[in-house]
């Protein structure tokens, strides 16, 4: 009799050991299925194919690829004993809430009901129907909430995990089965839900690391223009969307009148002063639709598309003036004038490339600078001949 007691205890400590295990498995299996969808979910959310999308776009996905994976953590349920078992279908549910507002929340849920209901029209269906409901309303008021994103989210899980705690105790009679349960559903819920939460993170971070790196990369710190790399990039989306489609196309090339005798004489300082009113200027005078770029040290480009040769010669001419009549102010309250001297080239329905007109603009400047400075000199290249022939207009 003895035997046969030992017998069956050491049966039931290897069952017991067996059913462990298989629970391990099936948590690490439902994490690392959580955190690869999270993963797929976090690099589309912020691809270019929904960056440029309006807002709705964005959150329509983030909650649909939520619920889908809400539906699948559903299906691959984790079995704790005989009776006992759970999921983590609130946490798909969660990031919804916390990045995508109500409306992907109200996705994500709606996938969560329907696959719930889809096992039939029962008890534990409409528990979750109400779960789910109760969760979305105490998510949402906690998203609205100033706080940073990990205490949200603990505060998110802790309310999750009581209701859980407090709903299974009515349902599970056994006190061993329904403790080893909520010691692992806490246990696995905060793994999961942190994990989702800082690959969100992380990848949000290095997403604005890299915009900002874009930023800088095309953009003059000083001025906030585009840099010569930024230049170059514009030019490029020029020339892709086709000059020839364009019926008029011009290129302007200022530069500072003796900017050296500035810096020699006030301080590199007030010389970076000067830079940022000037670009300021540019801003202000050059028509809305033009491309502004600081080219390097005194030297700055405006390219603009459809404005006739007469409507660039008067907006070239007005910055000049403007330039001219305009008091830079100093750090140290001296007042500077400045001059700038032009060069414009133009382009009628033509398909020449955008660096054959840089070219032309820099002759031209090149002889606003030899006939004595402060003026505007345009460009006409010769349709058979690259050659220059310059016309002062000031």
């Amino acid at each position: 009799m003895a035997d046969n007691k030992n017998k069956k205890i050491l049966r039931q400590a290897i069952y017991q050991e067996g059913c462990e295990l298989k629970m391990v498995q099936e948590m690490f299996f439902n994490l690392t299925i959580m955190v690869s969808f999270m993963f797929i979910i976090i690099q589309t959310f912020h691809s270019s194919m929904l960056k440029n999308k309006p807002p709705i776009y964005r959150k329509v996905y983030l909650g649909a690829v939520s619920g889908i994976l809400s539906v699948i953590l559903i299906h691959f349920s984790i079995y704790v004993g005989e009776d006992g078992m759970f999921d983590l279908r609130h946490i798909p549910l969660m990031i919804s809430t916390i990045y995508g507002g109500w409306v992907s929340t109200l996705i994500t849920g709606t996938f969560s009901i329907a696959a719930r209901f889809s096992y039939g029209m029962d008890t534990p269906s409409m528990m979750n129907f109400l779960g789910v409901i109760a969760f979305s309303m105490v998510y949402l008021s906690i998203s609205t909430r100033k706080w940073n994103v990990y205490k949200k989210t603990t505060a998110m899980l802790l309310t999750t995990n009581i209701i859980f705690t407090l709903s299974t105790n009515k349902i599970i009679s056994s006190q061993s089965i329904h403790l080893e349960l909520n010691t692992y559903y806490w246990m696995v819920t905060f793994i999961g839900g942190f994990v989702a939460v800082s690959i969100f993170e992380s990848i949000k971070k290095k997403e604005k690391a890299f915009a900002v790196f874009q930023t800088q990369a095309f953009k003059d710190p000083l001025t906030g223009l585009n840099n010569v790399r930024g230049f170059q990039h514009e030019v490029e989306c020029v020339e892709k969307n086709g000059l020839g489609r364009k019926p008029f196309f011009s290129l302007l090339m200022i530069d500072i009148d003796h900017f050296k005798k500035v810096n020699d004489t006030y301080g590199h300082q007030t010389g970076d002063e000067l830079l940022i009113q000037l670009s300021k200027l540019l801003l202000k005078n050059c028509h809305p639709n033009a491309i502004i770029s600081r080219n390097g040290g005194e030297e700055f480009t405006v390219v603009v598309a459809n404005l006739t040769h007469d409507s660039v010669s008067k907006m070239a001419e007005k910055l000049r003036r403007e330039v001219e009549a305009h008091l830079f102010h100093t750090k140290e309250q001296e007042k500077i004038h400045c001059t700038i001297s032009i060069g414009v080239a133009t382009y009628k329905n033509s398909q020449k490339n955008v660096m054959t007109l840089y070219q032309m603009a820099d002759g031209a400047l090149y002889e606003a600078k030899k006939a004595g400075r402060n003026q505007v000199v345009f460009s006409k290249t010769s349709p058979k001949k690259e050659t220059y022939s310059s016309q002062q207009i000031s």
